[in-house]
Formats: structure tokens, C-alpha cells, sequence
């Protein structure tokens, strides 16, 4: 016999073992979910020195709605993801999900109705990768309530293909041309300037290169800065780990590095790279002179999210791989990268085919 507590993907568990039979529950996160944990391990055990087995008996969950599920799964959510997240998963729950299938029991959902609204979304114009976070998110959640024994299998399964298979042209990303980089350079001033070429130079996202701090930069020989935080989501008030919690080392070219050694002298040795106050620049500050600052350039308006995509386009336009794309973006995986950029890359490849020629066939 084996009861046994233990932390798992954020929440505590107990598994349980018994003469050939297999089970778990999940019992919530933090330390009211280890003390919750802890008291049904002891009871289990109890259960079982009896020879009581019931509690492998599965249990009647027809009455669990995805409403009342759901909104216990976001109570878990918020307390292990970033607020960013957890608004992004409340939101779209509440207003794409619970409204249709709220009052639906779990082992009631039919994954032909889920498809029928998915197909509803994408005929009313709803973009595709709108659709398939939508289903991402209820597909999450309802694996959750797969582990803790609520359903036996996710219908949602296989449902973001259907959103992918929608026919929807890939969008088109917006990149600057070379003249208008040049000229939104020439006007800016300082440290807008330093702001934008770090941005178009190495591709970061906006709250990445904000909240930079000289730790984070190798300005030697080996021209490198380091990903440790960004700007949190909403009104971005609070400092984050990067997106996926993931640290990446990015490549500085060599005017980044000029730049940034200018930046360094001008602010002298503080912990920010670009501060405002005690703290590194705010989004919304930036925002404002952004905007100024295309307008000063005569440059149309453009987020400042596309000199990442003119990064990340001039790279492809000048042979680099789309691995090492993803390496400088920290894409979490090298089909985001081939899904956003991978188009670019068929005019390039044609002096691959023009070596065949060198091989002495006719």
C-alpha cells in the first residue's frame, strides 16, 4: 500500500496505490492544498488499512457544470500564474465559453458542439489565431479536469487543427523599411533613440528592453545581453520574469553596443539601462513619445512591436536561419517562428538550388 503527497505542475497531490490499482486527486495549490493534501492522505490510509477500496471507485461527476468547474480552476490559475495570464484565461472563459456551455455538465460537453461554435467564430470573421487560443485556454482547463478525474478524456482534443485548417490567409506583418528606420533614428532624441535601436537591433520585446539593467549586458568582445524580466500585463505596473519564465541570451550588433556605451555614460552607474525615476522606464511613458516621435519622423504609425517583426525580417532577408531567428526572439518553439516568418524564407532559399548547378550536370 502506498499513499504518498506530493507537489506537482504548481498544486499538491495525493497518489495512491493499492494491490495493483492506480489513483490520484488534485487538492490545490499553496499551503492550504499540502494541509488539504496531508488530511486526505491520512484518511486514504485509513480507508485502505481497512481494506475499504471504495476510493478507487469513480466518482459521479454528472453534476459538475463547466461553469462551476471552471471558475474553481481559475482559483488555481491566479494563484500560480502571472496576472497577465489569469486575466487572459478569465476573460475568455467568460465571455467565449461559460455563455454556451456554462450550465453544461463536464461529461456532458460533446467535442461536435465545441467544434460547431469554433466553426460559428471563424464564419463571423474571427480571426484563426484568435480561435485557436480560445480553444488553447478550454483545453487547458478542461485537462485539468481530466487529472482530477472529472472526465476521462479532453474534448477538446484536436480542436485547434480544425481552427488552423479554417483557410484564413496568414496575416501579413507590417516591418519598417530601411529610409523610415534611418529617419525615426536621425529625429529621435535621447534616450528614445537608444530605446529604438536597441529594439530594431536586437528584436526584444518592448517590457524586455525597459527593464534592462547593466548587469544584463556583455558590452565586451562577445557583444551579448541577457533576458531576465519585462514590463507585467495590463496597466504593466509590475516587473515580470520574461514571457515562458525563460532567461535567452541575445547577440548586440556593434552600433547596439556603441549605443548602449553612450547610454551607459550618460546616465551614469545606476541599476537601470533606460530609468525614469527609481525604476526603468514605464510602457505608457514610452508609448506617448512614441508617437511623437513617428509623427516627427513623418513616418506612418506602426506599434513599436513591429521593429521585433523588422528584426526578425531583416535577419531571414539576409540568409540567417530561422533557428537562430527564434533563438534571438525566444519563440518557445521553432514552429511560432516558421508560422510568423517562414514565408519569407522561399525567395531566399533559391541559391541553395543554384549550387545543383555546380555539380557537373547537364
Amino acid at each position: 500500500m502506498a499513499v504518498r503527497v506530493r507537489e506537482d505542475r504548481g498544486a499538491w497531490w495525493v497518489f495512491i496505490a493499492y494491490r495493483g490499482q492506480r489513483t490520484k486527486r488534485r487538492l490545490g495549490p499553496g499551503v492550504a492544498g499540502k494541509a488539504a493534501a496531508q488530511d486526505v492522505a491520512r484518511r486514504v490510509g485509513a480507508q485502505l488499512a481497512l481494506d475499504d477500496v471504495s476510493v478507487f471507485e469513480r466518482r459521479d461527476d454528472t453534476t459538475v457544470t463547466l461553469q462551476a468547474y471552471a471558475e474553481r480552476w481559475l482559483l488555481t490559475v491566479q494563484g500560480r500564474k502571472k496576472a497577465g495570464t489569469y486575466a487572459a484565461y478569465a476573460s475568455v472563459l467568460r465571455q467565449h465559453w461559460l455563455p454556451t456551455f456554462g450550465g453544461v455538465a463536464l461529461r456532458a460537453l460533446r467535442r461536435e458542439a465545441l467544434k460547431g461554435t469554433v466553426a460559428g467564430w471563424l464564419s463571423d470573421g474571427s480571426r484563426s489565431k484568435s480561435a485557436r487560443q480560445r480553444v488553447a485556454i478550454l483545453g487547458t482547463c478542461l485537462e485539468s479536469a481530466v487529472e482530477d478525474g472529472h472526465l476521462t478524456v479532453n474534448p477538446c482534443k484536436g480542436l485547434r487543427k480544425f481552427a488552423a485548417k479554417s483557410g484564413e490567409a496568414p496575416a501579413m506583418i507590417e516591418v519598417f523599411t530601411n529610409l523610415e528606420l534611418r529617419e525615426i533614428l536621425h529625429v529621435a532624441e535621447e534616450p528614445m533613440r537608444t530605446i529604438v535601436l536597441v529594439l530594431a537591433r536586437t528584436g526584444l520585446r518592448l517590457g524586455e528592453a525597459l527593464t534592462l539593467q547593466w548587469a544584463d549586458l556583455c558590452l565586451g568582445d562577445r557583444r551579448y545581453l541577457t533576458v531576465r524580466r519585462t514590463w507585467g500585463g495590463g496597466s504593466a505596473t509590475v516587473i515580470n520574469t520574461p514571457k515562458g519564465d525563460r532567461e535567452r541570451e541575445v547577440d548586440l550588433s556593434a552600433q547596439a553596443v556603441g549605443a548602449l556605451w553612450t547610454q551607459r555614460d550618460r546616465v551614469g552607474r545606476g541599476e537601470w539601462v533606460f530609468p525614469e525615476g527609481d525604476g526603468p522606464t514605464k510602457k505608457r511613458g514610452f508609448q506617448h513619445a512614441w508617437v511623437a516621435l513617428l509623427a516627427k519622423a513623418g513616418v506612418r504609425y506602426r506599434k513599436a512591436h513591429t521593429l521585433r517583426h523588422t528584426f526578425a525580417t531583416r535577419l531571414i532577408e539576409q540568409g540567417e536561419s530561422l533557428p537562430y531567428v527564434q533563438q534571438q526572439l525566444g519563440h518557445q518553439s521553432i514552429q511560432i517562428t516558421v508560422d510568423i516568418y517562414g514565408h519569407l524564407q522561399r525567395g531566399t532559399n533559391r541559391r541553395a538550388v543554384d549550387k545543383l548547378d555546380d555539380v557537373g550536370v547537364a
